[in-house]
């Protein structure tokens, strides 16, 4: 009985949820062919990783070739992998700092890099500029910008040989989903900013928050977060959602009518319950929203956003579910619709995301491909930097999942003012010369 009630609420889901339905249940493999005629070009590789305790296969597929490298994996990978997820995530807000030394991110971002690109896959992606990531299990945690092609030398961290340096990234969930991210939605305006702005006092006694004891007590303010909102939207011409009007209640109002979904705000990530994890709007003391958005509530929203920019801490991360991959933030706006996301690993500091994000949209506004768009902007980031916030820490948390086409960056043509004048114009003329024509 059961099984018979699962089957139909499929069905349902199917029917009347068809993009919840493709994330979550279709499983349909994609052939080789197609990803061939439609979504690898000549300078493309797709990368494909299945982690177990002790095994990882890896497969490399390029538009003329195709290799399958299994890999044995012990506890000394597992080592490996925590202590680079670890040296790369974890600061220290009194010194400043991330936690780990130099030598302990060097020597386990150059390991790792040496076992997720072994020699047949390294032959791979020599000659090509754009990887497609499809990552497993505890490697969803991990920024693969900072790895490490070769062994550094010194400590300026803005020298060093990082995989970005050589490769655009994109990842995905499954090579599945990126085929069904190909079409563009249409939505009615291009561009909204959220940026709100916090009562410390508040957020800090907020009953909502009693599982989260150490945001409580650790709490601070967004000092950037309204300038990001703001900059980017004069580079977009969009909407910007301010302080009190940064609340719940008008996201989930206006978020469906935009194409770009930009969101600078704190984030909570529930590790034992990732359906509580939530973005934090302003506190308005609204009777019918709490302006604690959850993932559960993502799930339903209407979006016809191509792009969300999640510019808060840790978006990506989450629970690891077996056959699910990380039930993150990111995930909720995919189960949502969005084709394409970027979000952040680990927590993010204002300031420096500040800055890459806005470096990020002017890319865009170029119409670069949203994946490069991201990378030409850590690149210019890390150049800029000193030797210390060089540090991955500060640039490489944020990544991009989904489609990486450039975006249409028109509005409709009844919002374009250049359209509107014309048509204005000519309907003026038309009507003088209709009145002066009269006998």
């Amino acid at each position: 009985l059961f099984r018979e009630r699962l089957n139909r609420l499929t069905v349902f889901f199917e029917k009347e949820y068809p993009e919840y339905y493709s994330l979550k249940y279709n499983r349909q493999p994609v052939s080789v062919k197609y990803l061939r005629d439609n979504l690898i070009d000549d300078e493309d590789i797709f990368v494909e990783y299945s982690l177990s305790d002790t095994t990882l296969f890896i497969i490399g597929l390029t538009n003329s070739d195709i290799n399958i490298v299994r890999v044995s994996v012990n506890n000394s990978f597992e080592n490996t992998l925590n202590k680079y997820i670890k040296s790369t995530s974890s600061y220290d807000y009194i010194t400043g700092q991330p936690v780990k030394s130099r030598e302990t991110f060097v020597e386990s971002a150059s390991l790792l890099y040496k076992k997720l690109f072994p020699d047949e896959i390294a032959d791979m992606i020599k000659d090509k500029s754009h990887l497609c990531i499809i990552p497993d299990n505890k490697l969803d945690f991990i920024s693969f910008d900072a790895l490490l092609t070769n062994m550094p030398e010194g400590s300026d961290y803005s020298s060093y040989p990082y995989l970005i340096n050589k490769f655009t990234t994109q990842y995905s969930y499954s090579a599945s989903l990126l085929k069904n991210e190909t079409e563009h939605r249409t939505a009615e305006n291009l561009y909204a900013g959220f940026a709100p702005q916090y009562n410390i006092g508040l957020l800090s006694q907020a009953e909502e928050l009693k599982d989260f004891p150490k945001f409580r007590n650790s709490i601070t303010p967004l000092t950037e977060n309204r300038s990001e909102i703001t900059t980017a939207n004069a580079i977009l011409d969009g909407e910007v959602f301010l302080a009190d009007e940064a609340s719940e209640k008008n996201f989930k109002k206006n978020a469906g009518k935009f194409s770009i979904l930009h969101l600078a705000m704190h984030a909570l990530i529930d590790d034992s319950n990732p359906l509580n994890s939530k973005l934090i709007f302003s506190q308005t003391g609204d009777p019918d929203e709490d302006n604690y958005l959850n993932t559960y509530e993502i799930y339903n929203l209407p979006l016809n956003a191509n792009l969300a920019i999640l510019s808060a801490c840790n978006t990506s991360n989450g629970i690891l579910d077996e056959g699910e991959g990380v039930l993150s933030l990111a995930r909720a706006f995919k189960y949502a619709g969005v084709n394409s996301i970027v979000s952040s690993l680990w927590l993010a500091l204002d300031e420096s995301s500040k800055n890459i994000m806005i470096g990020f949209f002017e890319n865009l506004k170029n119409k670069l491909p949203i994946d490069e768009a991201l990378r030409t902007s850590k690149l210019n980031y890390i150049k800029n930097a000193d030797p210390i916030h060089a540090h991955p820490y500060y640039w490489a948390n944020f990544i991009l999942t989904g489609d990486n086409k450039p975006l249409d960056l028109k509005e409709p043509w009844y919002k374009q003012k250049s359209i509107i004048f014309s048509i204005s114009g000519f309907l003026l003329i038309l009507v003088l010369f209709l009145y002066y024509k009269k006998p």
